[in-house]
């Protein structure tokens, strides 16, 4: 992953530590390589090319983001959130008004206003059955095996199997 991404004259040109050309690509834009995948935008649309600059996922997305160390990418098509694996497989597909980060080898997920939590192969391990708020998504998720959750604008805590461990009857609470 370490390639250097130059922009000249309309194409970006991708170069190794040494200097030598890889090779040279027209695109709007280009993101950094990780996980052996660069975003790249093309007519507006996000897609990834690998380390030898081949279309490894077509630009179909409104946006996307770099790969992470789970090798799994946020991406966003029609306003909604999704996830992708580096060869391009739907993990959770574009349906989500939001995904967070993962935390604990679960991400928060959360559509119509209620949230709950997938692991990274797109399981559903916690149903969308808890109060969605900006706050909650704040809170970052698992955390010493516990993460926030509301009901009826009170809080409580989960373990990672969705069971209450403090129930939901709090104007607040904070994981230790």
């Amino acid at each position: 992953n370490k390639i250097i991404v130059a922009l000249k004259e309309g194409a970006y040109r991708f170069y190794n530590f040494q200097g030598n050309l890889l090779f040279e690509r027209k695109f709007e834009k280009v993101g950094d390589f990780s996980n052996g995948r660069a975003y790249i935008v093309w007519k507006g649309k996000f897609g990834f090319i690998n380390t030898k600059g081949d279309t490894v996922i077509a630009p179909i997305y409104d946006w996307a983001e770099n790969f992470k160390a789970s090798e799994l990418a946020l991406v966003k098509q029609n306003e909604k959130f999704g996830l992708i694996d580096t060869a391009g497989k739907i993990i959770l597909p574009c349906e989500y008004t939001a995904i967070d980060k993962f935390s604990e080898g679960l991400a928060l997920v959360s559509k119509e206003k209620k949230f709950g939590f997938a692991d990274a192969q797109g399981k559903q391990i916690i149903p969308l059955k808890f109060d969605y708020v900006a706050e909650i998504s704040a809170s970052k998720g698992f955390l010493n095996g516990l993460a926030k959750v509301e009901q009826n604008k009170k809080r409580g805590l989960i373990d990672k199997t969705g069971k209450l461990i403090i129930p939901c009857e709090y104007d607040d609470i904070r994981n230790f």
